[in-house]
């Protein structure tokens, strides 16, 4: 994965040369959505730049890095507890358990995000529940994704989210409910789990379910001749840094605060008279990295770009110019379209956003090519409606950091004028 320190990921730039197309970018939704505003503003427009939802416009009148911050307070929520395996995330050693945590009953998240080690062959990375409960556990899944493998970081890291967020809040379809017996295992995903990979080819799988019983979720590389429950007793477990190789991965472990709400600061509220905004989150400064228990190493230890957190991001604003604002994806990094020395310019991801100039749904970043990465470009991820005087107005968009993006991810608040 990529966080802060820009660090690089081999086979980027094979990655970079392919574009996607011809990708979804916004669906109307229909089922509840915890973090619906009610039906569409009237009117529902106007447009910015004529773009919709996930489209690439060119703004070159600021820099992003240098635009003020928008003052923002952190507020925990209720949700899951996330079960994140990335360390280490080459298995540059061969077969071994990289992550084991209990878990509880109740709802949790899980996100693997692993690559068989170069020279290791082939291999199945795979997760692992077991019930150690005394009765049947029953497994209900609420989000379910796991992009086909591929040496296409961007685009799984950015899929990877986008069918999270369709499965969560829209009608897409998630797996049948397992049944465990106590003391018995289960692959997570059978998918996941029937899937062999060889380097560089990146695994990457992201699970929200409910369970009635406490378990112990393992996440391991096997060969293919070996069963997966039966691995868990044989495989080693894994350091976090492997003997004698360099660090890989964001972390590991339990992490059982991974649901925030991002709000405006005591007293402020965003007013598009006071110009273009930004605000950042998932940082390591502004925003700290959320910390865990790694049960392998016995330690505390952090996430260190709070993948699998799932952000809550609800900005208050008035228009006091009779402006309308637009919020775009920016990008730290941007510099294209090509340079081979710095991969962290490409970027990618997806949001969940509520109902504007476009309906409410899920956003592709960008939506009809994998990523963006020149300088001036930004991501439409919804356009807002001036507002009258003395109104105001919550614009609601559900984050999380994108896995193969150098973070952190800018989003951006435009003023523009109703077109006539």
């Amino acid at each position: 994965m990529f966080f802060y320190s820009k660090k690089l990921f081999p086979f980027a730039l094979f990655a970079s040369l392919l574009i996607l197309f011809i990708l979804p970018v916004a669906c109307d939704v229909t089922s509840e959505d915890p973090d619906d505003d009610g039906p569409l503003l009237p009117p529902p427009g106007p447009r910015f730049m004529g773009a919709s939802s996930g489209d690439i416009v060119v703004l070159d009148d600021f820099e992003v890095n240098q635009l003020p911050k928008i003052p923002w307070q952190s507020e925990s929520r209720e949700g899951a507890a996330l079960a994140f395996s990335d360390m280490p995330e080459y298995f540059r050693t061969g077969p071994g358990i990289a992550m084991q945590e209990p878990l509880e009953s109740g709802r949790n998240r899980v996100y693997v995000y692993h690559v068989v080690g170069d020279g290791q062959g082939s291999g199945v990375i795979t997760a692992v529940l077991e019930n150690t409960g005394d009765e049947d556990m029953t497994v209900t899944f609420k989000a379910y994704a796991f992009p086909q493998p591929s040496g296409n970081y961007l685009f799984i890291g950015k899929e990877g989210l986008a069918r999270y967020f369709e499965t969560r809040f829209l009608e897409s379809s998630v797996p049948q409910p397992i049944t465990i017996a106590p003391g018995e295992r289960a692959v997570l995903d059978p998918e996941m789990d029937k899937a062999v990979t060889s380097y560089p080819v990146l695994v990457h799988g992201f699970y929200e379910f409910e369970i009635d019983q406490p378990g112990v979720v393992s996440v391991l590389m096997r060969r293919t001749d070996m069963d997966s429950r039966d691995a868990v007793d044989e495989l080693e477990l894994l350091p976090r840094r492997l003997p004698g190789e360099r660090t890989s991965g964001a972390g590991r472990g339990l992490f059982e605060q991974a649901d925030f709400d991002i709000i405006n600061a005591e007293d402020f509220i965003l007013d598009s008279a006071e110009g273009v905004k930004r605000l950042i989150v998932a940082d390591g400064n502004d925003d700290s990295w959320v910390r865990g228990w790694d049960s392998i190493a016995e330690g505390e230890y952090e996430n260190r770009g709070n993948y699998g957190v799932m952000y809550h991001i609800s900005i208050e604003r008035k228009s006091s110019d009779n402006r309308g604002i637009a919020v775009l994806m920016g990008n730290n990094y941007a510099v294209g379209p090509s340079d081979p020395n710095n991969f962290c310019m490409n970027q990618s991801g997806s949001v969940f956003v509520d109902a504007g100039a476009d309906p409410r749904g899920v956003v592709r970043i960008p939506g009809n090519q994998t990523f963006f990465n020149t300088k001036g470009e930004y991501v439409l991820l919804q356009a807002y409606r001036p507002l009258k005087e003395g109104e105001t107005h919550t614009m609601n968009i559900i984050y999380s950091p994108p896995g193969a993006s150098c973070l952190p991810t800018p989003i951006v608040f435009v003023p523009f004028e109703r077109a006539n």
